[in-house]
């Protein structure tokens, strides 16, 4: 190869480089810069829930109301174009505190969550915000066997029962996975023990398949370096 080829395709490939950063570049686009405190929330945790017409659902673990000392956290609704719409502003008491978890969207176009805190007890609450905007608390954690701190991924069956974990509570005090039916009453589906194989202190919520079996998972507890769990129907 003489010296001109090599001049060439040394060309070529700064030219390819330079291409393809150009091209990853446009490629990526920020759609909201959050601004904090009671204007649209700050610090958004989870995954982005899609409505299938255009729009994302989410939470932000604070900002929004002013009671607590970062806020108390919020849920949103944003378009493609990047329009943001509060659609609820936590306040620190009955309707909980700092949803890390995010949002699931039903059938009826409700969408429902979790706050690690607040509610009656001050331990957490499982909520239903209606598509009105109307936030309603479907339970309330008493900080007990039934859990504390369920502020996490949550999922739903076909009959509209919900499930999720606490990373704190339970008998062992070591967090819970549960289940809330259609009714509202809280059921234990285990209770973790941390110092067992099952692990403790889930942060990461609960998936469901197709058979209605939940899997999760522990950072503490097995081995000392957490576990994958699974709890059938």
């Amino acid at each position: 190869m003489n010296r001109t080829m090599s001049k060439l395709l040394l060309a070529s490939v700064c030219a390819l480089a330079f291409a393809t950063a150009a091209l990853a570049a446009d490629e990526f686009t920020v759609v909201h810069t959050f601004k904090g405190g009671s204007v649209d929330g700050d610090n958004p945790h989870s995954a982005l829930t899609p409505d299938g017409l255009g729009n994302f659902y989410g939470t932000t673990a604070n900002g929004g109301h002013k009671a607590c000392y970062e806020g108390c956290g919020t849920v949103f609704r944003i378009a493609t174009d990047g329009t943001l719409t509060l659609l609820h502003s936590f306040t620190g008491g009955d309707d909980g505190n700092s949803p890390f978890g995010g949002v699931i969207l039903a059938s009826d176009g409700s969408l429902y969550g979790t706050a690690t805190g607040g509610g009656v007890g001050q331990n957490g609450t499982v909520y239903r915000i209606t598509p009105d905007g109307t936030l309603k608390v479907v339970y309330a954690f008493a900080g007990g066997d039934d859990g504390s701190g369920p502020g996490y991924k949550i999922a739903m069956d076909k009959k509209s029962n919900i499930y999720g974990i606490t990373t704190f509570g339970g008998h062992y005090s070591a967090g819970t996975v549960y289940k809330i039916n259609a009714q509202g009453k809280e059921i234990q589906l285990h209770a973790f023990a941390e110092n067992q194989t099952d692990g403790g202190e889930p942060t990461g919520g609960v998936i469901i398949d197709k058979a209605g079996n939940l899997f999760g998972t522990t950072p503490w507890g097995g081995s000392n370096s957490g576990t994958i769990f699974k709890v059938t129907p």
